[in-house]
């Protein structure tokens, strides 16, 4: 969560002293001779600037909370493959006792891979989940199944590591770090100009105040949004500990 706070954080400081330095300068002889253009222009500007930045925030957001809901879906399925290739792993016997204890060290480390912040657990590198990856694998090709349980447990098997493969493109979230000086950018441009047409009376000052914390927690919520294995509305890690409870019992 410190982390995410980090940015809204700045925005929220970079907008107010655009409203500051706007209503300071509101009315000087220089500022009017920069600004030629008719007030009525001028305002038009300033409200499109933050309208499409207002836009792209909420679309943004949107695409953040949509990633996020994929990921708690990505995260259940692991879950429920893992557990579905454990069950077919017990019907071999002692002969799959072996796949079923690297199919629990796989499952674990893409857990941690995931939740890598959490001061529980290590964090594996790629290497050792590509080594997991290419043991299981083995240790279910070496098992003397019958053919129609080998071909479920094959099939499940990578049914698992196509579900693995999948959650560890999104452990390191997509973010939206390039578009963040844009978008702050825009805020402090359409904030600015807003502000500076204004007359510095205490009420102005405390509604774009209001408006500069409002569309900071809008960046505070997109950065939550779009890591979804760290912060505060992060997927629970309960969905995969409760596959590797009933893998290893």
């Amino acid at each position: 969560m410190e982390q995410a706070a980090v940015v809204p954080v700045v925005a929220f400081v970079c907008l107010v002293a655009s409203v500051a330095v706007g209503m300071a300068t509101h009315g000087r002889p220089g500022v009017r001779t920069v600004l030629a253009a008719p007030p009525a222009m001028l305002h038009g500007i300033a409200v499109g600037l933050l309208s499409m930045a207002i836009l792209a925030l909420l679309m943004l957001a949107s695409t953040a909370r949509s990633d996020f809901r994929r990921a708690e879906a990505r995260a259940q399925l692991l879950a429920h493959d893992a557990t579905a290739l454990d069950d077919a792993l017990r019907t071999t016997g002692p002969a799959g006792e072996l796949s079923r204890t690297t199919l629990y060290r796989y499952t674990d480390g893409i857990a941690r891979m995931l939740y890598g912040n959490r001061k529980d657990i290590g964090l594996p590198s790629p290497a050792v989940i590509e080594g997991l990856r290419l043991d299981l694998r083995q240790h279910v090709a070496q098992l003397a199944a019958e053919p129609v349980a080998a071909a479920t447990i094959a099939g499940r098997l990578e049914v698992l590591l196509r579900s693995g493969d999948d959650l560890l493109r999104m452990a390191p979230a997509p973010g939206i770090k390039w578009c963040r000086p844009i978008l702050v950018a825009l805020l402090m441009a359409g904030m600015g100009l807003l502000s500076l047409l204004t007359p510095p009376r205490v009420r102005s000052a405390i509604l774009l105040t209001g408006l500069a914390m409002v569309l900071s927690l809008g960046m505070f919520f997109l950065e939550e949004m779009a890591n979804p294995f760290h912060g505060s509305f992060t997927v629970s890690h309960a969905i995969i500990d409760e596959a590797l409870f009933s893998i290893a019992n």
